[in-house]
């Protein structure tokens, strides 16, 4: 009789562990999915000449790197010295509204004007305002790119 009821005590030990895991993995995911209060880069506080100008995040159509130097274009046309490195650019925007095309252009969606297939499964990108015709995505990037686009 003991042994049965150690044995019963057991088997609840173990549902109750199992349980307790199942639970945890359904909550971990959801604990970081809920605190993921992320906040992105809504304005910069730009100096330009003798002028401090402010340049929404939305309205900037891409950034470009050329001459180690970090320039935003607005929709406009207008042109902004950024003080920051691409890949701290690229954490500070919000991923569902730009995306790092290569090492010289980050794009705004609302920014693209048109895609073409290149070979070997790239992607050449077009953008309003951007005089450059050959901004290439590398075939790992392009995928990543495709599902951006479609979210």
């Amino acid at each position: 009789m003991l042994s049965l009821l150690r044995d019963c005590c057991s088997v609840g030990n173990k549902l109750r562990l199992n349980r307790n895991a199942q639970q945890s993995a359904v909550e971990n995911p959801l604990h970081g999915v809920l605190n993921d209060t992320r906040q992105y880069r809504e304005r910069f506080l730009i100096t330009k000449g003798d002028e401090l100008c402010m340049l929404c995040a939305d309205d900037i159509s891409y950034i470009n790197l050329h001459d180690n130097r970090i320039t935003a274009f607005a929709v406009d046309g207008t042109s902004y010295p950024l003080p920051m490195s691409m890949n701290d650019l690229e954490q500070a925007l919000d991923p569902a509204r730009f995306f790092r095309l290569n090492r010289q252009y980050i794009a705004n969606i609302k920014g693209i004007r048109k895609i073409c297939f290149y070979f070997s499964s790239k992607l050449i990108v077009r953008l309003k305002g951007c005089d450059d015709e050959n901004i290439v995505i590398s075939k790992e990037k392009a995928t990543l790119f495709k599902k951006w686009l479609e979210k």
